[in-house]
């Protein structure tokens, strides 16, 4: 096709739908160029840091700080609302006592699975929308929240919060 004056650069091609390479526009030229500028366009977006999972609530976009004390944002992963105690796991263990109802981790691997099982909600400090702690998390409808920044220095064992895993907020109630 360069060779027959159709593109500029070989590379061009990739600006092509399929069936256009078997049978290519008049203006392909002029095609390839806006396409061109389209590709750069969308280059240079930076979408959301994340969305919320139901329609009726947004997400919040605000950071947390270390001196917060009554509300957590993060991604929404699971959704849901859930109040209960929480216990702070700064590493895997199965408790010999189910005295609370939320777990909070810092991360979480395959291994915390059978954790997930005794808990009504989750909260974790890294991940994503797709890390084995929202999977897990969504499968097993519990409402979870992940990418808690500051949640372990925020949190402290036994104090009763509220999840709302479709919007991605934590609120501290006692």
């Amino acid at each position: 096709m360069q060779a027959e004056g159709l593109l500029e650069n070989p590379d061009d091609i990739f600006y092509f739908q399929l069936e256009e390479i078997s049978n290519p526009p008049a203006k392909i030229k002029e095609l390839i160029k806006r396409r061109k500028e389209q590709y750069a366009a969308y280059h240079s977006l930076v979408p959301q840091k994340y969305f919320a999972i139901t329609s009726d609530e947004l997400a919040p976009l605000e950071k947390n700080s270390p001196h917060c004390d009554k509300k957590i944002f993060a991604l929404p992963c699971s959704p849901g609302k859930i109040s209960g105690r929480i216990k702070i796991f700064h590493e895997f263990e199965l408790p010999q006592n189910i005295d609370f109802d939320i777990a909070v981790a810092k991360n979480t691997d395959p291994g915390w699975t059978p954790l997930f099982g005794l808990v009504k909600g989750l909260i974790v400090e890294n991940g994503g929308m797709l890390s084995h702690a929202a999977i897990v998390s969504r499968e097993l409808g519990i409402p979870a929240v992940i990418g808690a920044e500051n949640a372990l220095n925020i949190l402290k064992n036994g104090q009763v919060v509220e999840i709302n895993g479709n919007i991605g907020e934590i609120s501290v109630i006692q």
